[in-house]
């Protein structure tokens, strides 16, 4: 059984004379693919490399990492470890 969840992004854009000149936030949504904390989501939903992935599952958030992403299909991979939630 699938099992769908919410993805936040939180996309920082840097300055030159500031840390971050703007903040942007985007909800999305993946579902699992694992049981290992692997997710399947939209590949739009992972652009920027100054962007940080949050995954809300069962009322906790995780901090994502990128695995893989295709372009072509706007698909991409993300991983969360399911025994380490952030605060």
């Amino acid at each position: 059984m699938l099992k769908f969840i919410g993805i936040t992004v939180i996309s920082l854009v840097l300055s030159l004379f500031s840390i971050a000149s703007e903040a942007a936030a985007y909800q999305g949504s993946g579902f699992f693919i694992d049981h290992n904390g692997d997710i399947a989501t939209a590949g739009h939903m992972v652009e920027g490399k100054n962007a940080q992935w949050l995954v809300m599952y069962e009322g906790r958030v995780y901090k994502a990492k990128l695995i893989a992403k295709s372009d072509k299909s706007d698909v991409a991979i993300i991983h969360i470890d399911v025994n380490n939630t952030s605060s």
